[in-house]
């Protein structure tokens, strides 16, 4: 069967006949009492490549945004802030803008240790906060708390307001009291400390006795004298 199927190309016809113990035999020469098969025109097979192995498609990871700039624009560097609270208005300018729908927030920076929960607001507040020098920094974080940029910190100073300095204004005129009320002591500023209450006066005793006082013996007077000048003394 390989013999023929080799010889296909060349000749296309073949014979067949059966030998008398029953085998079949084909040749490509008739013989007698062969039958003549026609075979079809061979077509070579397509050679079929190897396909490569299929690797997983790599899904494109989004790109991080890069901030270029973030700064503190208030408080101004060594700007003296006077609060008896102790809240400091903090704003800060990003280039390019926030990005909120990725989950970036901005933290602040209190004397280089994390003040308040991040916020989305480029306006924040420190609350609570001391009397004397500070530096205040802010950070933008991802979604996953990851800091993407920091900023240069701002140094300033938080200062209290004295009473003493900031007595009551005349344009500011406390609302009408009855008479018989007592009256109110009103401040320049909300935020200014309250006046301690002045005591009662005690009342003055009446004075005693004229009667009743004793006088001091008093000896009588006598005139001064100089004493005489030194060796002017008789024996």
């Amino acid at each position: 069967m390989l013999m023929l199927c080799l010889s296909v190309a060349e000749a296309r016809d073949v014979y067949r006949w059966v030998a008398p113990d029953g085998t079949v035999h084909y040749a490509d020469e008739p013989r007698p009492g062969s039958d003549r098969i026609t075979l079809p025109e061979w077509v070579p097979p397509k050679i079929i490549r190897p396909m490569a192995p299929l690797t997983p498609r790599r899904a494109d990871k989004p790109k991080p945004v890069a901030y270029e700039q973030l700064a503190i624009t208030r408080p101004a560097p060594e700007e003296n802030i006077h609060d008896n609270q102790g809240i400091v208005e903090v704003t800060v300018k990003l280039d390019p803008e926030l990005v909120t729908a990725k989950g970036h927030r901005i933290q602040l920076l209190l004397d280089g240790k994390v003040r308040g929960a991040p916020s989305p607001a480029v306006g924040q507040s420190l609350e609570g906060v001391d009397r004397g020098e500070h530096t205040v920094a802010a950070q933008v974080l991802d979604r996953n708390d990851q800091v993407l940029i920091t900023s240069t910190p701002v140094v300033f100073y938080l200062k209290h307001y004295s009473p003493l300095f900031y007595p009551p204004r005349s344009d500011i005129a406390p609302p009408p009291t009855p008479e018989s009320t007592p009256p109110k002591y009103y401040t320049t500023r909300p935020d200014q400390a309250k006046r301690a209450p002045i005591p009662p006066i005690p009342p003055i005793p009446p004075p005693p006795d004229s009667t009743a006082v004793k006088r001091a013996d008093h000896l009588p007077y006598r005139p001064y004298k100089p004493p005489p000048p030194p060796g002017s003394g008789t024996p």
